[in-house]
This record gives C-alpha cells, structure tokens and sequence, in this order.
C-alpha cells in the first residue's frame, strides 16, 4: 500500500544473574498494546490483555486489563471513561465487585476518588492555581479516622498526619496516594 509502517517490538528479555524475563507484546491493527506475555525463568508465566470486543482500547486507553499468572486470573479490572473529557481520562475503575470512582476540577485535575465497597475509602486532592499537588485526604466516609498529606512545589510529601485510617485497612489505600 506504500506506507510505511513502524516496526514492532517481537520480543523483549531481561536478564540478571540467577533471573531471566521475556516479554512478548501483541498488537492490534491500529498499533495499540493488546497483549503481553511475560515468561519467567520461574517458570511463571504471566499474561495480560489490554481491551476486548466489549472494551476496546479507546483513545489509547485500555477499557479492560485482565491480568493472568499461570493460567488463573488475578486481575479482571474495567474502566470507564468520562464523556465530558472527550473520553481522554478516566471516569471509574472496577473489578469484581469493587467500584472506584473518580470526579475531576474545570482544569482536569482529579479532585476525588471514592470506593464503594463495605470498607469505603474517599480520597479527596487539592492542587495550587500553577495545578501542582498540595494535599490529599483519606478518610473513610461516617469514620472519624483520616489522614492528611501535604507536598511541596516539587510534589514531594512535606508532611503527613494519620489518625488511624491508613493502618485500619492499609490494603485499600496502599499505593493509590
């Protein structure tokens, strides 16, 4: 057809001593990620599927990741996208029967994300007019506990208040701040 078509990576292999990984990616007609296979020297073999037939990749943007480690899924997560943002962020996140949802400022700067599940966790952001990061709140809804993170201009954390939210149930909240 005479276009040119950019390569396409086949396959990856790190290796260290004592550890090997190969990475074989996937991709579908229009370029975009829809498959990984990662071999492990382990012998694990882990698997991961961007998109569907009912959750395409939109906006480069995998509606559904479905993560599988030697043939049993242990992730299964869909998104939705925020039509009010020409679908280009993230309107919620879900898998099983865990819901988060997010809600954003006139600027796109996420303001909210709150859980719906037995433990609800609600983390709200604060952001500078210059949109820089200055406080995240964690607090589980009808709960007095809560934490308080506060960041500098260069988004480091410059101090940090917890009154038990964080070691309640530190598996909800571990690594989503």
């Amino acid at each position: 057809d005479g276009e040119d078509t950019p390569p396409e990576i086949e396959r990856i292999t790190k290796r260290v001593p004592g550890y090997t990984e190969t990475w074989e990616p996937e991709f579908g007609d229009e370029g975009d990620l829809t498959r990984l296979t990662m071999t492990r020297s382990t012998g694990d073999v882990l698997e991961e599927t961007f998109g569907d037939q009912a959750h395409p990749v939109t906006n480069h943007i995998p509606l559904k990741l479905t993560r599988v480690l030697n043939g049993q899924t242990i992730l299964d997560l869909v998104k939705t996208l925020d039509t009010h943002a020409d679908s280009r962020r993230v309107a919620s996140l879900a898998s099983g029967s865990e819901e988060w949802v997010a809600a954003y400022d006139s600027l796109g700067n996420l303001i909210n994300l709150g859980s719906n599940t037995a433990f609800e966790v609600e983390q709200t952001f604060a952001f500078s007019p210059a949109r820089r990061l200055e406080q995240v709140h964690v607090q589980a809804p009808g709960r007095a506990n809560q934490a308080f993170f506060a960041f500098d201009s260069e988004a480091r954390m410059s101090s940090a208040s917890n009154s038990g939210v964080l070691s309640e149930c530190p598996e909800r909240v571990e690594g989503l701040i």
